[in-house]
């Protein structure tokens, strides 16, 4: 079942950015396990339909701009109608 990916970034200024993957469907997955370093490595293959580059975030409506230390209220500005 495909989902959508959000990315959230945000700069030692404060300045706050967004990066959407949409319709993501894995097709592949792999495993590595090391004994020499105690490794276990996952790989994935997968598509996506759709995808929109980094982005400044926006606030979403009726909440503070200050972002603080989360970014859980910013969304990229597709999701906002802009």
């Amino acid at each position: 079942m495909p989902f959508d990916i959000t990315v959230t970034g945000r700069n030692e200024l404060g300045q706050a950015m967004s990066l959407a993957i949409y319709g993501v469907e894995f097709l592949n997955h792999g495993q590595g396990i090391s004994t020499e370093d105690l490794t276990i490595e996952d790989q994935y293959t997968w598509v996506a339909s759709n995808m929109v580059d980094w982005v400044p975030a926006q606030s979403v409506p009726g909440q503070a701009n200050d972002m603080g230390s989360s970014f859980g209220n910013t969304v990229p500005p597709n999701f906002l109608g802009v």
